[in-house]
């Protein structure tokens, strides 16, 4: 679980918007292996960063085998700060 109220996964979200890198660093981080089609990535608290948000069209795109789950408590009232949400790509 990566959770985006840590500054360190925020700021892994906010530096790129390429997915391989984003896979990459947060394997540095949690010392977790990443493994397509059997991992499930669950992103939560996601509202931290409208990057974050954006980028899942990138994680659809480039790695549709890998699982993906983003949450937020608080999501309803980030999406206004999202430039452009990724639809038809994120249910």
């Amino acid at each position: 679980m990566v959770k985006l109220e840590r500054k360190n996964y925020r700021a892994t979200f906010d530096k790129t918007d390429d997915v391989g890198r984003i896979l990459n660093a947060l394997r540095l981080q949690t010392g977790k292996s990443i493994e397509l089609e059997k991992t499930l990535l669950f992103i939560d608290e996601i509202q931290e960063s409208p990057q974050a948000i954006q980028t899942l069209r990138f994680f659809y795109e480039d790695f549709p085998e890998l699982h993906v789950v983003a949450a937020g408590s608080l999501l309803e009232f980030a999406l206004g700060k999202v430039g452009s949400f990724p639809l038809g790509r994120v249910d």
